[in-house]
């Protein structure tokens, strides 16, 4: 299996490995180029789209689909699904014809015609007939602009309409106007833009970007750096080189550390070890005792402390032998009180310390706030605090300065809008940031739903549940077995096993008489309406008046694309709201839409149909997932691979086993696991 560290260091320098899908609307000022101002305005009557000037008159008609903003003299605009380019007079210089346009760099501009780029002059002449997948600029004034024809990236010239450098690397990134890194296979090189020629040889295995300026690398197991010319800036003869602060770099060197600028030049001296730059500081190591750095390299704190944290909020904590203390910016101590042990969450501005046995919240200056506590959950805000004493939690507001919420509950959780869930004697109940209860301690549990930019609260007790609003007020007593939020401030409701719909006055709109209705709750991904509904052997789709749109012997699902599938015995058929059949073929199981495709299980094996209901993939794999990010696992002749929307090979068909799991996709080749990377390669994990 080969390594592709590489694409995981391109994903790190924060530039795409891929063309960006190019954007049709260029951002510039109004009217550019043109005489007077031009905006672009959608007419509400026609609900077309025109040109107005600063008076509001019309100066070109509403007749577009949609128009874009004018750059130099030129506005894109659009006429049924297709593009084309009008000028400042409102005549159309390039027919609407066209799928997509880049920004145009003078005289020419870059159009797609299908799936296909070709350059094209500003008066709609073919320079250069549509041959290219992708596309991606090279800066905006240069004439040398990267293409992908197949799966492969090359350089292409404006000017001379040749390649400067051929189709050949799989991946590249952009890294300044001058120079590119490219891949090939499993390792970096980095090419002149203009000249298509190596400035290193694909020899590279790392490189982190230091700046628009300087980029590291490794080669040959030693790290150096270039600059965005191309020129070696650093030997390479470092074990380490990384990106420390805007223009520094944390070099490393047989087991010493030290800070450079780009070109190489010592900015602070050498130590047994550097930390990053967190917040403006840097925690360093000298004979054994630790100190800090500003974010220029220069010595701020000496080494004098046994173990050293990070600054936040210009307030960091040491360790001077086995005590700890707080100190600031200067390296000075907030006081003289030492402690146990002192703890932070970085992004709140209080500590908790442990003295004795027992937990002291501290502020931002050092200064004991509360103290002889058992526990601290010093995690949920910045300024709100739970804490227990005496084995009963309360709340702590450090802005106000004292308790609103007394130390008298069991429990004590962080809910929403500055609210806490209370427990008391097994019981859950809603305290404000005052501290007042809004829903009383008498619940087994309590959940929310928001209509109108309000709260309505779930509340269930005894295995039943009833719905408040956000004064306690009830607006369904506690009788329910589910209560679900559907449109139109409706609720899906379930009592004494019967479905039906109640608005928020508690009107019936939908009678009890259902075995189910499609709600949020237990079919999140269902529409909102129409709701599936079940009755006895027969399902069908049901509208908020009560009126059955449908009535069909078996089952129903949505599997998207506004269509479901009917399942009856053992065949199922796409239908849409109307009931019509969509599939051509008979059907044994379906997954659902993804990506415009459906898996499909036909005669014993799955394929993949569009939303015409015909097979674009046919079905010959024994297994088949849903698409995702245009990539799908499908196993066969016993063994799990990828494919590509077109049913092509992507991941080879080797691997044993396959598990999505908490959003990565992993293959299995015996005991050993692959990851398939978002660079779409497929990395060993250790």
């Amino acid at each position: 299996m080969k390594k592709l560290v590489v694409i995981t260091v391109l994903c790190l320098l924060g530039l795409s490995t891929r063309a960006q899908e190019p954007h049709i609307q260029p951002k510039r000022k109004h009217g550019q180029g043109c005489k007077e101002d031009l905006f672009n305005v959608l007419d509400k009557q026609t609900k077309l789209w025109g040109y107005r000037n600063f008076e509001g008159e019309w100066i070109i008609p509403a007749s577009y689909m949609k128009a874009f903003e004018f750059v130099a003299g030129k506005a894109i605009v659009q006429k049924g699904a297709k593009l084309g380019v009008i000028d400042c007079s409102g005549y159309l210089i390039i027919n609407c014809e066209y799928d997509d346009f880049l920004e145009f760099a003078g005289d020419r501009v870059w159009a797609k015609k299908g799936n296909l780029w070709g350059l094209i002059s500003d008066k709609g002449q073919v320079i250069y007939q549509p041959a290219f997948d992708e596309l991606r600029k090279i800066g905006f004034e240069n004439d040398v602009i990267w293409v992908r024809k197949g799966d492969k990236w090359g350089i292409f010239s404006e000017k001379t309409l040749r390649f400067v450098a051929s189709p050949t690397y799989s991946d590249f990134t952009v890294a300044s106007d001058e120079v590119s890194i490219v891949v090939i296979k499993d390792t970096l090189g980095l090419i002149d833009n203009f000249s298509g020629k190596y400035i290193i040889e694909p020899k590279i295995t790392d490189m982190e970007k230091i700046s628009g300026r300087c980029f590291a690398y490794k080669m040959n197991g030693k790290w150096g750096a270039i600059n965005h010319l191309g020129e070696k800036v650093i030997k390479s003869d470092f074990d380490l080189l990384k990106k420390w602060e805007a223009s520094l770099i944390l070099a490393q060197k047989n087991d010493k550390y030290k800070i450079l600028n780009e070109k190489g030049k010592p900015f602070s001296n050498t130590y047994d070890y550097i930390g990053p730059n967190v917040n403006g500081f840097g925690v360093f190591k000298f004979n054994g005792k630790y100190g800090y750095l500003n974010k220029t390299g220069s010595l701020l704190v000496a080494p004098k402390f046994d173990q050293a944290g990070n600054f936040f909020f210009e307030r960091a904590i040491v360790k001077l032998g086995n005590k700890y203390q707080l100190i600031n910016s200067q390296g000075k101590f907030l006081s003289a009180n030492v402690y146990d042990l002192a703890e932070r969450d970085s992004t709140r501005k209080y500590f908790v310390a442990t003295l004795a046995g027992k937990k002291q919240i501290l502020d931002l200056g050092g200064k004991m706030v509360l103290n002889e506590l058992q526990d601290v959950k010093f995690h949920d805000s910045e300024t709100s605090i739970r804490f227990s004493k005496l084995g009963k939690y309360g709340v702590y507001d450090l802005q106000a300065g004292k308790i609103f919420i007394n130390p008298e509950y069991d429990e004590v959780q962080f809910f929403r809008f500055d609210q806490f869930l209370v427990k008391k004697d097994g019981n859950w109940g809603l305290a404000d940031k005052t501290g007042v209860l809004k829903i009383p301690v008498q619940y087994e549990s309590i959940d929310y739903y928001m209509v109108e930019g309000k709260a309505q609260y779930v509340v269930a007790k005894a295995g039943k549940r009833g719905l408040l609003n956000d004064q306690n007020g009830q607006i369904f007593p506690l009788e329910y077995e589910l209560i679900a939020p559907a449109t139109n401030k409706n609720y899906v409701l379930k009592k004494d096993g019967k479905y039906g719909v109640l608005s928020i006055k508690g009107e019936e709109l939908v009678p009890f008489k259902y075995d189910y209705i499609s709600n949020v709750v237990e079919e999140p991904n269902t529409p909102a309406q129409p709701l599936i509904y079940r009755k006895g052997k027969k399902s069908g789709l049901l509208n908020y008046k009560g009126e059955e749109l449908q009535s069909l012997e078996g089952s129903l699902r949505y599997v998207g694309e506004s269509l479901y599938a009917h399942t009856e015995g053992s065949s199922v058929n796409l239908i849409n709201i109307k009931g019509e059949t969509q599939n051509k073929d008979a059907l044994q199981e379906v997954t659902t839409y993804s990506e415009g495709l459906i898996a499909a299980k036909k005669e014993g094996t799955w394929g993949y149909l569009a939303r015409g209901g015909k097979f674009v993939i046919i079905p010959v794999f024994e297994e088949a997932q849903p698409y995702l990010n245009k990539l799908a696992v499908v196993k066969k002749a016993g063994r799990y691979g990828m494919i590509d929307m077109l049913g092509r090979e992507f991941v080879p068909f080797e691997y044993d086993g396959y598990v999505n799991k908490e959003g990565k996709r992993i293959f299995y080749k015996g005991t050993q696991a692959f990851e398939l990377t978002r660079a779409g390669r497929i990395k060993a994990m250790e």
